[in-house]
């Protein structure tokens, strides 16, 4: 079984998961694998839609979290407790949301802008088709409705890390800017609170 990543494509909405066989968890745990292994940059959260597996993509609705580096991000990748959500879905959630900038796997090189939720619930069932309750907060919240995003197809706002530029449909009803110019005063779209003309980040 041969994994890819789906660059520069959005992903699509996916039909729940009926059947919670041997191939689910075949593929489920392939896919786990290569999130473990993937290094550049390590990842906290997959969607299998955005891989293709034997050149198809993926079309069972799951995803993989690593629940344990969340609260440090310099933990990302060295401790695992990775769990895999069949048919995720966001129950409840607090009424205000914030906007976020995002890293995303989909989109090398450039950021998801979006808006998030800083406290929800999320229900999904495991491999063995149990239904599972889970709580999250600030950044685990925000890589659940990332991931859950993907599955369920919502197109991202995507900003092209080089000029500012906006492109994508929106998220929710919020609707997005044509163009927008990060100003050389402006604080950094990477989130490290330099100035962008000072900010050593990466503008490919």
């Amino acid at each position: 079984m041969e994994l890819q990543p789906i660059f520069n494509q959005q992903t699509n909405l996916l039909d729940l998961v009926e059947k919670f066989d041997d191939d689910l968890a075949q593929l489920t745990d392939e896919v786990l694998e290569f999130a473990k292994k993937f290094n550049n940059p390590p990842l906290v959260g997959i969607a299998a839609n955005q891989l293709a597996c034997n050149g198809e993509r993926i079309s069972k609705k799951f995803c993989c979290i690593n629940l344990n580096p969340l609260t440090d991000p310099t933990l990302r990748g060295h401790i695992d407790k990775w769990i895999i959500a069949v048919n995720p879905k966001i129950s409840s959630k607090s009424k205000e949301s914030k906007e976020k900038h995002e890293g995303c796997l989909t989109w090398p090189s450039k950021t998801i802008c979006a808006d998030r939720n800083d406290y929800i619930e999320v229900e999904y069932y495991n491999v063995q088709g149990e239904l599972q309750k889970h709580y999250a907060l600030g950044f685990e919240a925000s890589v659940w409705q990332h991931e859950i995003n993907h599955l369920d197809g919502v197109w991202e706002v995507v900003i092209n890390s080089k000029n500012g530029k906006l492109f994508g449909p929106s998220i929710g009803n919020n609707p997005i800017k044509k163009e927008k110019k990060i100003g050389r005063n402006d604080p950094c779209f990477c989130g490290s609170g330099l100035k962008y003309k000072k900010c050593n980040c990466n503008k490919d």
